[in-house]
């Protein structure tokens, strides 16, 4: 049936360990009243009895005990019960440099088409844009300068003293013929 021996060694250690999971211990109370548990026996004089040790798996096949024997709490009051006096508290607002002239949604829109608007922070120009070729910096006023890759357009943006867009400009440079 089972030609590889391998294969048939597997099959009797997994239907043995099943059976190895209590064993038998001795517990030897000596005569001042220390208690101790031995595999291999007790000293002279102490008494012994036999004591069953077993670890059982997980979930286990016996009864199950309950989790917690506390009562549940109260549910709690229904909302016209509450008092009327709550402030209310803004979590997770972004609280920035620059006024807040733009929503989210306007921001990630304009971060995805790749607009410059006043108001947009450092970070939201190079999420939209990439890095600068070229930062100039004078007085806590930055410059950031684009230029595409034939240099045929370029872009610079200005910022205030905060980090936030105060211009842009875009320049053309016409074909020569």
């Amino acid at each position: 049936m089972y030609r590889n021996p391998v294969t048939l060694l597997c099959l009797v250690t997994l239907f043995f360990s099943n059976m190895a999971t209590a064993t038998t211990v001795f517990r030897c109370a000596s005569e001042d009243g220390h208690i101790s548990f031995s595999a291999n026996g007790c000293l002279k004089g102490d008494t012994i009895s036999h004591q069953t040790a077993d670890n059982p798996k997980p979930g286990g096949n016996g009864p199950k005990t309950p989790i917690s024997t506390q009562p549940l709490s109260s549910p709690s009051p229904a909302k016209d019960q509450l008092p009327a006096h709550h402030e209310l508290a803004v979590v997770g607002a972004k609280e920035g440099a620059c006024p807040n002239v733009l929503s989210g949604s306007e921001r990630r829109t304009a971060v995805i088409h790749k607009k410059v608007i006043a108001g947009m922070t450092k970070e939201d120009v190079e999420s939209a844009l990439g890095k600068p070729d070229r930062i100039i910096e004078n007085n806590n006023r930055a410059r950031y300068y684009y230029v595409t890759q034939r240099k045929k357009h370029s872009r610079v943006i200005s910022f205030d003293d905060a980090g936030c867009v105060a211009d842009t400009e875009s320049k053309y440079k016409k074909a020569t013929p």
